[in-house]
């Protein structure tokens, strides 16, 4: 009987495991790689893209191109790259974040190094195709800025950087359309440290955003700045103990329903990370625990789909394991080259498609949706030469599954 029990647990693991795999190659034929990084052209594109007004997709690599210190390129719908400009550290080096594309066609954007204090700067690409440093960090104002810049609705670019060099917790500032700069808040230990991402506006015109570490609970916090108001905190996470998520390395989202969703790295039900709802009167609330099978870890920062969805990616995960578990049910643990995902306003999760390296592996940005429908998007790693790569996915109708106990709506 127990020999029965083992191999029936058996055929259930590998039946879900056919399952998955069968899900997978459905997902897989939805996934089109449009581009692979070779080093020259850049590679490791931590950044996402955007798409312009002549339908280009816009994009930074962290690395590569012609002074090894990373690039900007552009790629057409025919998939024809061009590299626009390759950084050689004077005017900034290794840029982590996607730039923001104005009107007139102009790219905007951070450099994580470079300058000429070696702390990163902001940069603008003309139409003509003249770069130029618009500021270079030295510390004091600010350092290391691994967000992608906002565009306000005053015309103002606004922006975060990770660090300053004393007390070293970062800082929030403005880039005002006249490109003068100026540091309007410097994080103190008890409202969190290395906001790592970038600002999103609310419909009340303020700036949110979180931090990565400490804050009241050691784990991150979620803040709300304007110039007049000031500072507030909206939450703080626990820390690396937390069922509810911490560290959020993630920007926020504001979803039409008013509420700000978002994502933490760590924590949760099963300590792979969270996605999270944060009402407008800053109530919490877990929509979804990762637990490795469905991937682990979402760096890159939701987005609303035209569908009212949001969709995402995580650095981890999407395979299932056939190791320990009882009762037919499969281990869970965050092996995987990570997963491309959808989850309703409701919590109801369900993985697109999940990397396999070829395909590209460890997507790190956010998902742009173009104005074809599809979500654009780029892996750090994977390829063929294992240096990134730029993809596009075509939305499916899908069905989502029934919530669970482990993660109810």
């Amino acid at each position: 009987m127990e020999r029965y029990r083992q191999d029936r647990r058996l055929w259930m693991a590998l039946g879900a495991l056919g399952l998955l795999m069968a899900l997978q190659a459905t997902a897989r034929a939805q996934l089109a790689t449009l581009y692979q990084f070779d080093g020259r052209g850049g590679s490791s594109p931590y950044a996402g893209i955007v798409q312009g007004r002549d339908g280009h997709l816009y994009g930074s690599a962290t690395t590569g191109g012609a002074y090894g210190k990373g690039t900007l390129y552009r790629l057409s719908a025919a998939g024809e790259f061009k590299v626009l400009h390759s950084f050689r550290g004077k005017e900034g080096a290794h840029p982590v974040a996607r730039p923001a594309i104005t009107p007139d066609g102009s790219l905007y954007g951070t450099t994580s190094a470079g300058g000429s204090a070696g702390r990163g700067t902001l940069y603008r690409r003309a139409p003509s195709g003249a770069l130029t440093t618009l500021h270079s960090f030295d510390g004091d104002d600010g350092g290391n800025p691994f967000a992608s810049l906002l565009l306000a609705r005053d015309g103002h670019f606004y922006g975060t950087t990770s660090c300053v060099a004393s007390p070293g917790l970062g800082t929030i500032f403005r880039l005002a359309a006249d490109s003068r700069f100026k540091t309007l808040h410097t994080f103190k230990l008890q409202e969190g440290s290395d906001p790592f991402t970038g600002l999103v506006e609310g419909s009340d015109g303020q700036l949110y955003g979180t931090t990565v570490y400490d804050g009241p609970n050691n784990g991150g916090t979620v803040y709300r700045f304007s110039a007049a108001a000031g500072f507030s905190m909206l939450h703080a996470f626990q820390d690396s103990d937390s069922s509810t998520g911490t560290s959020p390395r993630a920007a926020l989202m504001l979803a039409g329903d008013g509420h700000l969703y978002g994502t933490t790295v760590a924590g949760g039900s099963y300590g792979l990370g969270t996605i999270f709802k944060l009402s407008p009167e800053g109530e919490m609330t877990t929509l979804h625990s990762f637990r490795g099978v469905d991937g682990s870890r979402p760096y890159g920062s939701l987005i609303q789909g035209r569908d009212g969805r949001l969709y995402g990616t995580t650095v981890n995960g999407g395979k299932p394991s056939l190791m320990g578990g009882s009762a037919g049910k499969l281990s869970i643990f965050e092996d995987g080259d990570g997963t491309l995902f959808a989850i309703t306003l409701e919590g109801r999760l369900k993985t697109l498609h999940v990397f396999g390296g070829e395909d590209g592996s460890h997507p790190v940005s956010t998902l742009m949706q173009g104005t074809d429908g599809h979500l654009y998007g780029t892996t750090a790693h994977g390829g063929r030469l294992d240096q990134g790569t730029v993809f596009k996915f075509v939305l499916p109708g899908e069905r989502f599954p029934a919530a669970s106990r482990d993660n109810p709506p």
